[in-house]
């Protein structure tokens, strides 16, 4: 019954009365059948013998067979016997395990980066098509030898004795190196490592990845060549130098940056934001203007009150672009020079000009030559009258007069007068 079962029969008696012919009914592929029963006449018996069935309802299964002979008092074959195993369930297990193996083979030779794996031993195991392009190097002349065999000595010691330490950590590795490609290039690298198990949870060995970065270093080079050289020409300029990240916190200033603020490199290496150093007053303003030139607005530079250290207000002036990396601002660099001198004369200026305005609008000055009596000290004016003195002068002036009498007038008018006379003796005159 349990073989009828397998077979999709209720019974053993439903199977008899059904299969008529076992080679084409039962066997998926027919010449497993011959195959079978070729091995089971040549040794009269047979183990493990695997195929693939058809069931009563046409679903198709993994069975596995042991079968013998049965031989009567003369030595011939009077009959069979044998057991049947359904291994559908494992054959299933390993076909999805052959197919994700085939999968992540196939994976593997995709990636564009040299992919390999090794035993505990350091040996080579496998790799990818990437791998054997990148060293000029086929399979055969490669598994099951080390890097002591294929690689130069001086780089071939830093990699065995990297793989050691992995060994050991276990886990991940991730260091930057150098190899020697087929075309006997040096190429600056990182490699990536990590260690498999295997089902005892020991390691087993090491699966590793390598990244060329030449091309990246020697931009990062040209990069740092360019800053040093921003650098030296900003230490040499008269004014102010500073660099902020997007946020306007100062990564950079030059020298006279840090003598204009009164600051110490110290003071920017423990976190220092570019808008604190401006007014109170005027930060708003700064802060628009800042998202101005992110938008790429093309902005004239501005004169801003700035607080030093110490907390003395100067003016500078101000011009300012965003830094761009991959079309992405990241900061900003700004130049700025001390204009407080130039402000304060400025001041002083316009202060004088003040002062002389209000000075001028009080005084009316008289030109030319003025027409006067040499008696009576008359005046003529631009008409031919005849003026006092004291009416010329405040109607071409904002002076005006008050009355008295000198001493020599007083000694003439009244000097023959007792009163007069006893009144300058008081006087001590």
């Amino acid at each position: 019954n349990a073989f009828a079962h397998i077979l999709g029969y209720q019974s053993a008696g439903d199977a008899l009365a059904e299969i008529s012919d076992i080679q084409n009914q039962c066997f998926v592929n027919g010449s497993d059948r011959d195959r079978f029963m070729e091995m089971l006449l040549q040794k009269g018996e047979i183990e493990n013998f695997e195929c693939e069935v058809r069931q009563e309802g046409g679903n198709r299964v993994w069975v596995s067979e042991n079968a013998r002979s049965i031989l009567d008092e003369n030595g011939d074959v009077i009959g069979y016997e044998g057991m049947v195993v359904d291994i559908t369930l494992r054959k299933q297990s390993e076909q999805a395990k052959k197919d994700a193996e085939n999968f992540l083979a196939l994976l593997i030779n995709t990636l564009p980066v040299p992919v390999f794996y090794k035993d505990r031993s350091g040996r080579y195991l496998g790799f990818n098509t990437a791998f054997e392009s990148f060293f000029g190097k086929e399979k055969k002349e490669l598994v099951g030898r080390t890097v002591l065999d294929i690689s130069p000595k001086e780089l071939a010691h830093i990699y065995y004795r990297k793989d050691e330490e992995l060994f050991e950590s276990g886990g991940t590795q991730r260091y930057e190196s150098r190899v020697q490609n087929a075309r006997g290039e040096m190429r600056d690298v990182i490699f990536y490592k990590s260690v498999y198990r295997d089902k005892e949870d020991e390691i087993a060995g090491l699966i590793g990845t390598i990244l060329d970065i030449t091309e990246r270093k020697a931009f990062e080079r040209a990069i740092s060549e360019s800053e040093e050289r921003f650098r030296e020409m900003a230490e040499l300029l008269p004014g102010a130098v500073v660099e902020t990240d997007i946020d306007i916190n100062v990564t950079y200033v030059n020298r006279h940056g840090l003598k204009m603020f009164g600051l110490e490199e110290d003071d920017v290496a423990a976190g220092l934001n570019g808008l604190a150093l401006i007014h109170p007053e005027e930060r708003e303003r700064a802060a628009r203007r800042v998202m101005e030139r992110l938008s790429r607005q093309s902005l004239l530079p501005t004169e801003y009150r700035m607080v030093t250290k110490d907390g003395r207000t100067i003016w500078v002036y101000l011009n300012a672009a965003p830094i761009f990396r991959d079309d992405e601002a990241i900061g900003f660099r700004i130049v700025l020079s001390d204009v407080s001198e130039h402000k304060q004369a400025e001041r002083d200026r316009e202060r004088l000009i003040r002062e002389l305005k209000e000075a001028l609008s009080e005084i009316r000055t008289l030109k030319g030559i003025v027409p006067i009596c040499a008696k009576c000290k008359k005046i003529r004016d631009d008409k031919g009258y005849w003026n006092k003195l004291e009416s010329f002068i405040q109607k071409h002036s904002h002076a005006s007069f008050s009355h008295s009498i000198c001493p020599d007038c007083s000694d003439e008018l009244y000097g023959k007068e007792a009163w007069y006379q006893e009144l300058k003796r008081k006087k001590g005159k």
